[in-house]
């Protein structure tokens, strides 16, 4: 079967090519992207929509890990996977709640850093560096310390940045 490549490029030097391609497993024809990065890291889409656009499925593909990400978060982080009950109302009251306090954290992250900001949420970056400030607040407070007079000291930084790996 003759197939030509579609190539197209995208603003940021994102390459994708897309192609009908048989797949025997599947015993039926799939429209294939590969998406190759300007890094050089590729990546291999499949949709069985024949008449969806390269665009189209790169895009429903970019939106789909961006939820699965704010879901493992959620579950890993604010007790989503944690409710222990069947009632309808209270489980969308846990979820809510869960999707709250993620939301909460993006958005104090991305406040403390600009909305133009390219430097990506991590939730557990969040929690470790609250984590931090809250343990050295209460080593400040067992000495009768206000943690008020320390927090514009250079040190106070880096111990709320401790055991946080720098992107």
């Amino acid at each position: 079967m003759h197939n030509p490549q579609r190539k197209l490029v995208l603003p940021d030097g994102t390459v994708l090519r897309a192609a009908k391609l048989y797949h025997v497993g599947l015993k039926r024809i799939l429209c294939v992207v590969v998406v190759e990065k300007p890094r050089g890291k590729r990546y291999i889409l499949a949709s069985t929509d024949l008449e969806r656009s390269a665009v189209a499925i790169f895009d429903a593909y970019t939106a789909r890990f961006q939820l699965e990400f704010i879901i493992r978060d959620a579950k890993g982080f604010t007790g989503l996977g944690d409710a222990q009950t069947r009632s309808t109302q209270a489980i969308d009251a846990h979820l809510n709640c869960s999707l709250l306090a993620l939301g909460i954290a993006r958005a104090e992250h991305y406040q403390s850093l600009g909305l133009e900001s390219k430097t990506p949420f991590s939730m557990d970056k969040m929690k470790t560096q609250q984590f931090n400030e809250h343990f050295a607040a209460r080593i400040l407070s067992i000495y009768g310390i206000s943690p008020e007079l320390i927090k514009n000291h250079p040190g106070y930084h880096n111990i709320s940045k401790y055991a946080i790996a720098q992107t």
